[in-house]
């Protein structure tokens, strides 16, 4: 079908940037205010993980059967991150800090 059918309006090709190759693929030339509101350094936020039904998930003890254990309480923790954007990447990244394990769980061998 030609782009000048009388059915049709203008070809995407005319009017979408996506196909115009002079458009930059750089994130924040595609879109300076959305994108320089993410970039940079975020926190602190206070985040909570809960199991399905709205329950904390548990601290667990060092099983030697299964290799694992996790000794931090889910219901409370803080969040940093930091966002880059690089061109056509965005990248994060984020750390969690948890309250202290308890004692139980450090002085086992």
């Amino acid at each position: 079908m030609s782009c000048e059918s009388v059915l049709t309006k203008d070809c995407l090709g005319l009017s979408d940037g996506r196909y115009d190759p002079s458009v930059s693929n750089d994130l924040v030339d595609q879109d300076v205010i959305i994108w320089n509101q993410y970039a940079g350094y975020w926190g602190p936020e206070k985040r909570s993980y809960l199991l399905v039904g709205g329950q904390d998930r548990p601290a667990t003890f060092f099983d030697p059967v299964t290799k694992s254990g996790w000794p931090y309480k889910s219901d409370a923790m803080t969040v940093y991150r930091t966002i880059m954007i690089d061109g056509s990447r965005f990248k994060q990244k984020a750390f969690y800090f948890y309250e202290p394990a308890p004692a139980e769980f450090c002085e086992q061998t």
